[in-house]
C-alpha cells in the first residue's frame, strides 16, 4: 500500500487517508483527511437564523422576493395532507417549469411515454385477469377476447380509452361498478333492440 506525506500534519500516512484529487501528486490531496476537514471545520462560521416577519396572511416568495397573500403559494404534497406552504410562488414555479421542460424536452417526452405504456400495459392485464373471472351475463360466454363492458348508468369514459390513457386501476374498477360484461353478440343484440324499441 502507498504512503504518502501531509503538508499539514507532516506525517507520513496510506494513500486512502487523502481524498482523491486528480490534479494532485499521485492522484491525491497534499493534506490528510485529518488536516482537511479540521480546515474546513475552522472556517465554518454559522449564520444567524433571522426569521423575517411579514403581515398576517402574507409570504415572502424565495425566488422574487415579493411579499404576496398566501393564496399565491401552494401547498408541499397537498395529496398526503401538508399544510406546509411552499417558499415560492405559483408564479415563479410556473415560470421554473417552463424553463425546465424547454431544457429538458426531450427526455421528458420519452419518459412520460415510457410511463404511459408501463401503465396501458398493467392496465390491460388488469382488464383481461377482471374478465377471466366474468363471464357474459346473458349467455355465460367465458372467452375474455370478445368480452365488452356495457355501461348501465353515468357513462363517464369508455373502459378501453381509460386503459390506453393509463388511468389508475382504481379509476377503472369505479367505472367499472357502473357496468355490466357481455359478449359482443349480446352487446350487440342489446343495442340492437334498444334502438329499435
Amino acid at each position: 500500500m502507498e504512503t504518502k506525506i501531509c503538508t499539514k500534519c507532516g506525517e507520513e500516512k496510506l494513500s486512502d487517508e487523502f481524498h482523491r484529487n486528480h490534479m494532485g501528486k499521485g492522484g491525491r490531496n497534499a493534506s490528510c483527511k485529518v488536516c482537511k476537514n479540521a480546515a474546513a471545520r475552522a472556517r465554518y462560521v454559522p449564520h444567524p437564523i433571522i426569521k423575517e416577519v411579514t403581515p398576517a396572511g402574507t409570504m415572502r416568495c424565495s425566488t422574487c422576493k415579493e411579499i404576496k397573500l398566501e393564496q399565491e403559494f401552494s401547498y408541499r404534497k397537498k395529496a398526503l395532507g401538508s399544510q406546509q406552504l411552499r417558499a415560492e410562488c405559483r408564479a415563479c414555479q410556473a415560470i421554473y417549469k417552463q424553463e425546465y421542460y424547454k431544457a429538458h424536452r426531450e427526455s421528458l417526452i420519452v419518459a412520460s411515454m415510457a410511463a404511459k405504456k408501463k401503465g396501458c400495459n398493467r392496465n390491460r392485464k388488469w382488464v383481461r385477469e377482471y374478465k377471466q373471472s366474468h363471464p357474459c351475463q346473458h349467455c355465460g360466454e367465458k372467452d375474455f377476447r370478445v368480452l365488452i363492458f356495457h355501461h348501465l348508468r353515468d357513462k363517464s369514459f369508455c373502459i378501453a380509452t381509460m386503459i390506453r390513457n393509463a388511468c389508475s386501476i382504481e379509476r377503472i374498477k369505479k367505472e367499472i361498478e357502473k357496468c355490466i360484461v357481455l359478449c359482443a353478440n349480446c352487446h350487440s343484440r342489446l343495442h340492437y333492440d334498444e334502438m329499435n324499441d
